[in-house]
C-alpha cells in the first residue's frame, strides 16, 4: 500500500481519527481522481476501526464510478471485517458495482469468495446482473453459487431463467425452497402452475416454501388455493397459509370468507407467540362479532399498540357485548388483567351511557367479579377494581371497601380519596375521616383537605 498524498501519509502516520476526518470533509468530490479514490480506499486495510467507518461512510455518502473496482478485491481478504464493509459499500453501489464483481467473478477461482460476491450481485436489480449470474450457473458445480443464482433471479423477476429454474427443482433437494421463493416473485401464470404442482411434494417443508410465496404471486387463482387449503389445514400450515392470504388481501382487497373452519384457523393464528402473527388474526378477526372470537381478542389485548387499538375499536362498537364477557375472563385471571381492567375503565370512562342498557344479572356478575380483584396480587388490578366499582354501582363500592382494604396500598389509598372527593355519600364522608387517622401523613393530610372542601367539621 503506498501512498503518496502527503496530508493522508501524514493522517496514517499519526494515526490521527479527527484530521482523517477534516481532510475527507474538505474534498471537493469533483476534484477527486481516481488515483486518490485508491489511496483512500487501500487505508482500509489498516486495522484502524476509526479510518475504516470514516472512509466507509464517506464512500456511502458519495458515488465514485471507480471505487467499486478498487473495493472489490478485499471480498478475497482474510480480515473479516474489511470483507464485510466492501460487500456493504459494493451493495450501496448497485447498477455501478455490477462490472467490477463481474470481472471479479470471472478472475477468482475460490469458490467461496465467489459465492459472496454472486450473492451481492444477486440483490442488485439490472439485466447486466442477470447475464452475469446466467453466465456464472453456466459454469460453476457449487450448490452454494447455484443458489446464489437462483436468488438472483427471484430478485431480478428473470422470466427468462423458467427453464433453468425448473431443472434445477428438479435436480437436487436443496434447490427445491430456493426455486419455490424465486419463483413466487415472478407472479406470472406458469409459475403460479409449477409452484401449485409442487405442493404435492411429500416434503413438508417444500409444502410450506409453496404456501409462502402464493402470497407472493398475488393472483386471485392463488388466493383461492389458499382458501381451499386452509378449510383443512394441519395446524402447522394454518400460519404460512393465513400470511399468503393477508398479503393478498392487502394488495388487491380480497375478503376472507367465513365459517366454522376458517374461525378455527383463525383461532389457532391469534395463539401463536409472535406478535406480528396475533396481529395478523386480530386483523382478519375485527370484522366479526363472534363472541368467542371478542373473547379470545380481548386475551390479548396489552402487548402491542397496533393490535390494542384494533381491539379497542372493535370493543367501542361493542361495549355491551364486551362487558357481558368480561365476568368470565376476569375470574380466568389471565396474564393481562390490569390491561383488561384499564381498558374496560377507560370504554366506561367515555362511554357512561353504555351501562344504561346492561342486563341487571349480567351487571350482576360484573360487579361480583371485580370486587374478588380487590384482593388480587398484583397492585394495579386492585387500583381498577376500586375505580370500576365506583363507576359500576357505588353503593356496592362502599360496602366492598372495608377495614381490611383501608390498610391498602399508598397509591390505592390516594386514588381512592380522590373518588370519593367526587361522592357525596354519607358513607363516602365517614371512609374520608377514617383516612384523615392514616399513619401516612400525606394520606392524612389530603383526606382532611377533601373533607374540608365537603364543608364537613370534625373534632
Amino acid at each position: 500500500m503506498e501512498i503518496k498524498n502527503p496530508e493522508l501519509k501524514e493522517i496514517i502516520a499519526g494515526e490521527n481519527i479527527d484530521q482523517l476526518g477534516d481532510f475527507l470533509d474538505n474534498l471537493k468530490v469533483n476534484d477527486i481522481n481516481s488515483d486518490l479514490i485508491s489511496e483512500i480506499c487501500s487505508i482500509m486495510q489498516l486495522e484502524n476501526k476509526g479510518f475504516r467507518n470514516l472512509i466507509t461512510q464517506f464512500f456511502i455518502s458519495n458515488r465514485f464510478e471507480t471505487l467499486p473496482a478498487c473495493i472489490v478485491n478485499y471480498i478475497s481478504s482474510k480480515d473479516i471485517t474489511l470483507r464485510n464493509l466492501s460487500g456493504e459499500i459494493l451493495l450501496q453501489y448497485d447498477k455501478l458495482s455490477i462490472d467490477a464483481l463481474t470481472d471479479f467473478i470471472r478472475k477468482s477461482d475460490n469458490d467461496f469468495d465467489i459465492k459472496f460476491a454472486a450473492d451481492i450481485l444477486a440483490m442488485i436489480i439490472d439485466e447486466k446482473s442477470e447475464n452475469a449470474l446466467f453466465e456464472l450457473l453456466s459454469r460453476t458445480k457449487n450448490d452454494n453459487i447455484i443458489i446464489s443464482c437462483i436468488e438472483g433471479f427471484g430478485n431480478n423477476k428473470t422470466v427468462k431463467a423458467f427453464e433453468n429454474l425448473k431443472n434445477l427443482y428438479h435436480h437436487k433437494e436443496i434447490f427445491k425452497p430456493y426455486v419455490i421463493e424465486a419463483l413466487g416473485k415472478f407472479g406470472t401464470r406458469e409459475a403460479f402452475e409449477f409452484i401449485t404442482e409442487c405442493y404435492n411434494d411429500m416434503d413438508m417443508l417444500v409444502k410450506y416454501n409453496v404456501l409462502e410465496s402464493l402470497g407472493n404471486i398475488g393472483n386471485e387463482d392463488s388466493f383461492f388455493f389458499l382458501i381451499g387449503e386452509l378449510q383443512n389445514a394441519d395446524e402447522s400450515f394454518v400460519q404460512p397459509i393465513l400470511e399468503s392470504i393477508y398479503k393478498l388481501q392487502l394488495k388487491y382487497g380480497f375478503d376472507l370468507p367465513y365459517d366454522e373452519k376458517i374461525k378455527r384457523a383463525l383461532l389457532i393464528l391469534l395463539n401463536q407467540r409472535e406478535v406480528e402473527h396475533i396481529k395478523i388474526a386480530i386483523k382478519f378477526l375485527s370484522p366479526y362479532n363472534d363472541p368467542e372470537l371478542i373473547y379470545e381478542m380481548l386475551r390479548h389485548y396489552g402487548i402491542d399498540e397496533e393490535v390494542d387499538m384494533i381491539i379497542y375499536n372493535k370493543i367501542l362498537q361493542h361495549v355491551s357485548e364486551m362487558i357481558e364477557i368480561m365476568p368470565k375472563i376476569i375470574l380466568s385471571n389471565p396474564q393481562n388483567l390490569a390491561h383488561l381492567m384499564s381498558l374496560l375503565n377507560q370504554l366506561l370512562e367515555n362511554n357512561p351511557e353504555s351501562l344504561t342498557g346492561i342486563n341487571k344479572f349480567f351487571m350482576h356478575k360484573l360487579i361480583d367479579a371485580i370486587s374478588r380483584c380487590l384482593s388480587h396480587t398484583e397492585e394495579m388490578v386492585r387500583l381498577y377494581s376500586v375505580e370500576l366499582l365506583f363507576k359500576l354501582d357505588i353503593e356496592t363500592a362502599l360496602i366492598m371497601l372495608d377495614e381490611e382494604f383501608l390498610n391498602a396500598n399508598f397509591w390505592i389509598k390516594l386514588r381512592l380519596i380522590e373518588i370519593l372527593e367526587t361522592i357525596n355519600h354519607k358513607s363516602a364522608i365517614d371512609f374520608l375521616v377514617k383516612m384523615s387517622e392514616d399513619e401516612n401523613e400525606m394520606i392524612r393530610q389530603r383526606a382532611i383537605e377533601v373533607l374540608n372542601i365537603k364543608n364537613f367539621s370534625f373534632n
